[in-house]
């Protein structure tokens, strides 16, 4: 692997990718919705784009949920975070116009491919048993994901080295599943491949056909380290996502100022009701606090009516035997008379 990760502390790569003005949008409309519309519209959305599938990722594979190495799909990671996280995780991202000067990197052209090798790696899968279309979605997603971080961490792209590797130690050093890594680290080489077990190789298989399919998209029958496979009856299915990339990634109909500031004021209060949650639940805790302090009093009050006489004010005789058994548990124990 090459030397990336010393250019800058490798998991602050994902600070500033820029997303698609339209998913943003779609991504706003979701966190904007008061019908409290379901994860699933959610994950649909973020699978368009690897910028937004990886920090969510990245989050959930974090220590905040105490689940590093385990979380491969979004649908996982919806469950583990509350609404108001995903909300934050897929609308903090700056919408930009401009990205950094190279003449040999169309980010248009990047996020439509993504998309798509998600889409073809997702069928693909189905002839697998070890991993499942979701799993296989989200590393079609992020298979490439190295090319994005390499332009915006250097500002162009270097054809001779291989950028699957600035993928790789970004996902690596985020703690994402080991077989998900290793599948995308090896599925360009099929020696790599066959060195793999498990889930790793089924996936790296996966993204291996994917690849080749992306080459020639009107060869159906694909050469793979597990033989031969004939993956000519999901035409039908792959031709459909490909007549809706256009579609799918169509520009927002509002102005890209205005969509940044309707995403900073969805932000701002999203911010706000967390405010009023973490009041709230200071509010319920002290109320907890204030009943414990009561009951303690309570119990103090019924313990001195049990055991003080009610006209002297002194000890009775039931706190005399009550002492007495326990004084006499102390010298034993001290081996004392």
């Amino acid at each position: 692997m090459s030397d990336v990760v010393g250019t800058e502390p490798i998991r602050s790569m994902s600070e500033h990718w820029p997303t698609h003005p339209g998913i943003a949008f779609r991504a706003w409309c979701w966190g904007a919705d008061d019908s409290n519309p379901p994860f699933s519209t959610l994950e649909e959305i973020l699978l368009a784009d690897p910028a937004l599938t990886a920090q969510l990722l990245r989050v959930a594979n974090s220590s905040l949920f105490g689940k590093p190495g385990r979380i491969a799909t979004l649908a996982h990671a919806a469950a583990l975070a509350d609404r108001h996280l995903v909300r934050v995780a897929s609308l903090q991202y700056l919408i930009r116009e401009t990205y950094p000067v190279t003449d040999r990197f169309d980010h248009d052209r990047f996020w439509k491919e993504s998309w798509v090798r998600s889409r073809v790696a997702g069928h693909i899968a189905s002839l697998f048993q070890q991993v499942t279309v979701d799993e296989a979605r989200v590393a079609g997603l992020l298979a490439d994901l190295g090319r994005l971080i390499q332009v915006e961490s250097t500002g162009r792209l270097d054809e001779d080295a291989d950028a699957v590797d600035w993928g790789v130690a970004w996902m690596r050093g985020c703690e994402f599943p080991s077989f998900l890594v290793e599948a995308v680290e090896a599925y360009k080489d099929a020696e790599s491949i066959e060195s793999l077990g498990g889930r790793a190789r089924s996936l790296a298989t996966v993204l291996h056909l994917t690849n080749r399919w992306m080459k020639a998209p009107r060869c159906w029958k694909l050469d793979s380290p597990l033989g031969l496979v004939d993956i000519e009856f999901l035409a039908e299915e792959i031709a459909d996502d490909l007549a809706r990339v256009d579609q799918l990634f169509a520009p927002p109909r509002v102005a890209h100022d205005e969509l940044v500031e309707r995403t900073r004021r969805t932000l701002v209060d999203i911010s706000i009701a967390q405010a009023h949650a973490l009041q709230a639940r200071a509010k319920q805790a002290e109320q907890h606090q204030k009943r414990a302090r009561e009951y303690k009093r309570e119990r103090d009050h019924l313990r001195e009516q049990v055991t003080l006489d009610p006209l002297l004010g002194i000890a009775n005789r039931k706190h005399f035997d009550h002492r007495l058994g326990e004084e006499f548990k102390r010298c034993l124990r001290n081996g004392q008379s």
